[in-house]
């Protein structure tokens, strides 16, 4: 609280210098000479002994990442908009920068990097959005989850399913539609064009699948018994 920091060193807490103000939500240091903490309202960068205020066009800040002392990303809602939803700032040459195209109504919450490149971001209402050369947002919550045409209604039946399952789109058959059906791991197990909406599933093993609807931009969730 009120930017308390407590250092650990050789089996002996200490009191340490900070420039927080506000309750810290985060700490990480590389090395003893340098390292970060997130407040309530400020990002702090402590380097040899003396700490820095970092700008960011974000307020309460929920979690940061850094794969390296050069480069990592904040995760938080904007400034503007009463600070509801979520975006993302990248580190990099000492500033942070948003990331353009991705602004979500949902409230992020935490941030996970599995490599440089790979990583994952949860967020609030069954948000789930993959860091990586193809980003997917999900949601567990819903069947339908997209960020492609506004107003359309997609459905997926039967759902379970165990041999075959139909895409509809408004109500009609999808047709024509290039399909890309993927693991929860985000493994391709198909990739096909559909002439009718119809997908034989039989082959594929039990469990939960999201299909890609390449020209929508539209991803859908089936369960195969």
């Amino acid at each position: 609280a009120g930017g308390n920091l407590v250092k650990y060193k050789n089996g002996v807490f200490s009191n340490m210098t900070s420039a927080n103000t506000y309750s810290i939500v985060k700490v990480f240091f590389f090395d003893e000479t340098e390292g970060w903490t997130i407040s309530n309202a400020d990002v702090q960068h402590y380097v040899s002994n003396g700490w820095t205020t970092v700008s960011s066009d974000q307020v309460l800040v929920k979690d940061f990442v850094f794969t390296d002392k050069n480069n990592g990303l904040l995760i938080g809602p904007p400034y503007f908009g009463g600070g509801a939803g979520g975006v993302i700032s990248q580190y990099s040459g000492g500033t942070f920068a948003r990331v353009p195209n991705f602004d979500f109504t949902q409230n992020f919450i935490g941030i996970k990097m599995f490599s440089a490149t790979q990583g994952i971001i949860v967020g609030e209402a069954g948000l789930v959005l993959r860091i990586g050369e193809k980003a997917v947002v999900t949601s567990i919550e819903s069947n339908i989850f997209t960020r492609g045409v506004a107003n359309m209604t997609y459905s997926v039946v039967p759902n379970p399913a165990s041999q075959s399952i139909n895409i509809y789109k408004e109500g009609t058959t999808m047709t024509n539609e290039h399909v890309m059906v993927n693991t929860i791991d985000g493994v391709v197990v198909m990739d096909q064009v559909t002439s009718d909406g119809h997908l034989d599933i039989s082959s594929l093993n039990k469990g939960m699948y999201f299909i890609r609807l390449l020209s929508d931009h539209t991803t859908l969730k089936f369960i195969k018994e």
